[in-house]
């Protein structure tokens, strides 16, 4: 399982269980109830730990992207992005980083509706942005990224974490 291999990643500790009782790999839905992750984001977290495991890193720089104001929820209510994951392991930090760059460019994209209905030209522009923006999380993947410690993160397996991040209703 995907807590399995994370505890493994991180050398046993925490066990699976613990993971488990922490709630990784669950979230709350909006009535409270207990649901299990998305696939996309267990196989992102799943091909991290395995990075981890054969001794590999996922390395990330933040994108400089502005918060738009449709996420004041952002980071506890403040509506700025994360600057430190306390996961402690530095790959994990990394695919947290990535996911919220996304949701950020995702966001970005659909803050256009909070000022009524976008014309079409706005609307293939906020599309065009968004694109570049994920590109920019690509790009911002680095190439000191490793699978093994020795072989390179392929620009195609930079490519599908990003887009295992999107929204499923966005690909």
């Amino acid at each position: 399982s995907m807590r399995t291999s994370v505890s493994s990643a991180l050398g046993g500790s925490p066990t699976a269980a613990q993971l488990a009782s922490g709630g990784v790999g669950t979230y709350r839905d909006f009535n409270g109830s207990t649901i299990n992750w998305p696939i996309p984001q267990t196989a992102s977290v799943n091909f991290v730990a395995s990075i981890i495991s054969a001794g590999g890193t996922l390395v990330y720089a933040r994108t400089t992207l502005a918060v738009p104001s449709n996420m004041g929820w952002l980071n506890g209510n403040t509506g700025t992005r994360t600057t430190n994951f306390s996961t402690g392991n530095a790959s994990f930090e990394a695919l947290l980083g990535i996911q919220e760059d996304v949701m950020i460019a995702e966001s970005s994209r659909y803050n256009i509706f909070s000022a009524g209905t976008p014309t079409q030209a706005q609307m293939q522009t906020a599309k065009k942005s968004f694109m570049a923006n994920l590109g920019s999380v690509v790009g911002n993947i680095n190439n000191t990224s490793t699978t093994d410690g020795t072989t390179a993160l392929s620009a195609v397996q930079k490519k599908a974490l990003v887009k295992a991040q999107q929204q499923p209703s966005l690909r």
